[in-house]
């Protein structure tokens, strides 16, 4: 009977939501009716300002002139151990790697890097733009390496020496610049020399004109004791010819010297080209390699 009876008023409660009981809207109110006395005047709606006065409208004044007095001071603490900590990690160490033809000094120069500077202010885009104006410079990479060092990687250009049949000597860079132009090479190491020729004959050695940029290189060579001159540059034949002092000696390709046989004499090595070759260009390539005895 108990179940009966509660079924039952759950029933009738859900009969009583079901039921849709249609509601005429409230009719606006006639202006005639209007009576200033009894009728309560409109408020607008409190700001949000307001609001929150009132929240503190409990507290004394004092407890807030102290909160704001504190706050203050931890914004101006947080300023001083920011400030501290752009002066704790300053620059005191540059690691240069790749740097060949180019002094360290000089990239410290041009970047005009001071002892000191913070890192966090160092803007590394500007500094590898700074550095890739300079025509000897490929590729640059400028990292931070917290606390105290700044790390730049250097690519740069390989410059080479243009040595065309009349024997004249250009210094350009792989992408084509030229640097200086004469008929002398000094303070300058790791270059390569290109020559452009024509050969008639089938030896090389025995052609006028390389005969002519020999005997010019051997001068060169006199005069600048401390260069050794190495050709590396035809890309056939699979045998290479030495000249050391009016000698020929033939060494197969990937043979390495020792410094004690470079210390003996300067030598010039040259690719043998395949015999029974009419005309054809040549490219010979010089590499100057600078050594203390």
């Amino acid at each position: 009977m108990k179940w009966g009876s509660r079924w039952k008023r759950v029933k009738s409660r859900f009969s009583q939501i079901a039921r849709v009981i249609p509601q005429k809207p409230p009719k606006s109110p006639d202006p005639k009716d209007f009576n200033p006395a009894t009728t309560p005047p409109t408020t607008p709606y409190p700001r949000k300002s307001a609001m929150i006065l009132q929240r503190f409208k409990g507290y004394p004044r004092f407890y807030l002139v102290l909160a704001l007095i504190g706050g203050l001071t931890l914004s101006y603490i947080g300023v001083l151990v920011i400030s501290a900590r752009l002066n704790l990690y300053g620059l005191e160490v540059v690691k240069i790697i790749g740097v060949n033809r180019l002094h360290p000094y000089e990239l410290l120069e041009t970047l005009n890097l001071q002892k000191g500077t913070p890192l966090l202010t160092l803007n590394t885009v500007t500094l590898e733009q700074t550095l890739k104006a300079r025509p000897q410079i490929k590729r640059v990479q400028i990292r931070k390496k917290y606390p105290h060092t700044l790390k730049i990687t250097i690519e740069e250009h390989i410059p080479y020496f243009l040595v065309k049949t009349p024997l004249e000597l250009y210094a350009i860079t792989a992408y084509g610049e030229i640097l200086f132009s004469g008929n002398r090479i000094q303070d300058h190491d790791h270059f390569i020399i290109e020559v452009e020729t024509e050969i008639t004959a089938s030896n090389l050695s025995a052609h006028k004109e390389v005969g002519e940029f020999l005997a010019y290189f051997n001068d060169l060579a006199e005069s600048e004791k401390d260069i050794l001159a190495l050709f590396s540059g035809i890309h056939f034949g699979k045998e290479i010819l030495m000249f050391a002092k009016n000698e020929q000696i033939t060494f197969k390709l990937g043979r390495k010297l020792s410094l004690q046989q470079l210390k003996k004499a300067r030598y010039a090595y040259l690719y043998k080209k395949q015999k029974n070759i009419k005309k054809s260009t040549v490219d010979l390539r010089f590499n100057f390699v600078r050594y203390t005895s």
